[in-house]
């Protein structure tokens, strides 16, 4: 799965890191690590073995464990497409449905990363020597960076699925996380977004994700840098709460 997140993500020859926080599943080896690291070798090595990576290196001889990576390449992208799809259909076969405790915690996570993402932002617009920052100009950045803080802390994420039709149209869901069954969606304000427009398309938006098969909550991010929005907390209380079934949260930053 780290592997198709740098495909998702249009990278051509990917990176992984050696150490990475266990999924859900596999918790009790957070404090094994090293068996947990010879877990993923082992993975990789027999990824390569299969030919469905090539050329695998590890950069452990010259970094530390914690910062050292794999790196190679994917001959065929569609045919590892082919072979996630097939083993993420078995884990959701064997994993048990999320209970509601396990949601909440996620969408607190998910608070999380919201609540730090303009910290986040405006820290990787000044890079050492003099390296060009990244810079929040439209939504294709904020989701960028959106799915790599997401990426971050949750296993199986996956960047832009189609909604079931509303009203004669279906719409791209940004990012899903599959196995806690919350979707999330990201906006950025601009001239024509006001409080009224901005309350219209979240109305929209949660009458399209409510006939999603994996949409139970919906949390949308609405990144507001220049304060454009007249009342962003009456906007927030009014938006979120349970709405026919679906739990609804609406998280405007930076706040005032």
């Amino acid at each position: 799965m780290d592997i198709k997140g740098e495909l998702d993500y249009g990278e051509q020859l990917p990176s992984i890191p050696l150490w990475k926080s266990p999924p859900e599943y596999a918790q009790s080896l957070v404090r094994r690590p090293a068996e947990y690291k010879d877990l993923r070798r082992k993975a990789v090595d027999f990824l390569e073995r299969l030919g469905y990576i090539s050329n695998a290196v590890c950069t452990d001889g010259h970094l530390d464990d914690i910062e050292a990576e794999f790196q190679m390449a994917v001959a065929d992208p569609q045919q590892f497409y082919r072979l996630t799809a097939a083993l993420t259909e078995e884990m959701e076969r064997r994993a048990p449905n999320p209970s509601p405790g396990s949601r909440q915690s996620a969408m607190a996570i998910v608070e999380d990363l919201g609540d730090r993402f303009h910290a986040v932002a405006l820290r990787l617009t000044k890079r050492h020597n003099e390296r060009e920052g990244f810079v929040i100009k439209d939504e294709y950045d904020l989701q960028d960076l959106m799915g790599a803080l997401l990426l971050s802390r949750f296993w199986d994420v996956r960047p832009e699925e189609w909604t079931p039709s509303y009203a004669g149209r279906s719409a791209r869901i940004d990012f899903v996380i599959k196995q806690e069954k919350i979707v999330v969606e990201t906006k950025m304000t601009r001239d024509s977004l006001n409080d009224g427009r901005l309350g219209e398309e979240i109305i929209i938006d949660i009458a399209r994700y409510r006939a999603h098969a994996d949409c139970e909550a919906l949390f949308c991010f609405v990144f507001d840098p220049q304060h454009r929005l007249r009342n962003p907390h009456a906007l927030e209380a009014d938006l979120s709460g349970k709405r026919d079934g679906l739990e609804v949260r609406v998280q405007i930053r930076p706040r005032r």
